[in-house]
């Protein structure tokens, strides 16, 4: 073969290859359109599928990962959603998003099973904490990180590095980055240390942004119901569903108040079954957590059957969950069907 038809053939094979890596290129754009349609539409199960496809394809590829822990947390698989997000770490330390993610999946997975025993607590709260500073320190603007880690200093004890001043530092950079951002944080910090007018005033101050959002309804909601002003925290509730009935937030945290106060059980039941026939979103609570109140609804009302019914559906969407699991034993044994 002479030197012209060697560069003939690696001319093709270059060729080839550029074409190659066009196709790729094209395949994965069109799956992750595909992967964005079904997370929006909230087909979690099918999101998850079309990256794992892609995954075994480019099983480097840390966003992949990344997209994996969402479809993770829409499906409320807490255990996969970790794992997804760790890789996504491995893979791409560099990326902010990463870590504040891979933080998130923790907590909801600790959230979610509440199987984490106290002795493990501290090393979890580190890990979490350690996570969320990541974050900031590759993108101080990252404002979800700075969140977490300032919950992290208003939640964790002083033991194991819990800090009301830290927590109100943190309030201050995500007030000089974006000022309606900060108000949840600083609205929690008057919470903490028990200022409760102050944190009326400031959630009062928020609504006046907009009178339209849910998000400082529900944080004037949370500072009654946390006094245990059930009366208060339920007239809120129903005036903003009169206005958005399908606020589903708002009919999940009615049935939730029900089933702490024993009140406003009929309203606080059709809440529950409400949002029982929504899908959740990501960050909202799982039906396991609608089922779970609602179980508590009925135990309120005396029926104990239909309590017993709810709390094993709870049990069955998420079995890990040692509070939900405990509720079908005792409820079982105070129906004596166990």
């Amino acid at each position: 073969m002479n030197i012209y038809n060697i560069g003939k053939l690696n001319l093709f094979k270059f060729i080839s290859f550029v074409c190659l890596a066009l196709v790729i290129q094209t395949t994965t754009a069109n799956d992750l359109e595909k992967f964005q349609t079904a997370f929006d539409k909230k087909e979690f199960a099918q999101a998850y599928d079309i990256l794992k496809e892609l995954k075994a394809e480019t099983p480097d590829n840390a966003n992949l990962y990344y997209l994996s822990a969402k479809a993770c947390m829409g499906l409320k698989n807490y255990e996969l959603a970790v794992e997804n997000a760790a890789q996504a770490v491995i893979k791409d330390p560099s990326v902010s998003e990463h870590h504040s993610l891979f933080a998130d999946t923790q907590v909801l997975k600790f959230v979610g099973t509440q199987n984490t025993s106290i002795i493990k607590l501290p090393g979890f709260a580190r890990r979490v904490k350690r996570s969320y500073q990541t974050a900031v320190n590759l993108d101080p603007s990252n404002i979800k990180a700075r969140e977490g880690l300032a919950l992290f200093y208003l939640m964790a004890p002083g033991i194991i590095g819990g800090s009301i001043k830290k927590a109100e530092f943190q309030a201050l950079e995500i007030e000089k980055i974006n000022q309606e951002s900060a108000y949840p944080l600083k609205i929690g910090i008057l919470k903490k240390r028990k200022r409760w007018s102050q944190a009326l005033e400031l959630a009062e101050e928020w609504k006046a942004l907009d009178a339209t959002k849910w998000a400082p309804v529900e944080a004037e909601f949370r500072i009654y119901l946390e006094q245990e002003n059930y009366a208060t925290a339920s007239r809120i509730l129903t005036d903003w569903l009169e206005k958005y009935p399908t606020e589903m937030n708002a009919n999940y945290l009615l049935g939730l108040t029900a089933a702490l106060s024993g009140n406003y059980l009929d309203l606080g039941k059709e809440a529950l079954l409400t949002y029982n026939a929504y899908t959740p979103d990501m960050e909202q609570a799982g039906h396991e957590w609608s089922y779970y109140r609602l179980a508590n609804i009925y135990e309120h009302m005396g029926d104990l059957d239909k309590a017993v019914t709810a709390a094993k559906k709870a049990e069955e969407l998420q079995p890990s969950n040692k509070k939900v699991v405990t509720q079908v034993r005792q409820l079982l044994s105070k129906n004596n069907k166990g």
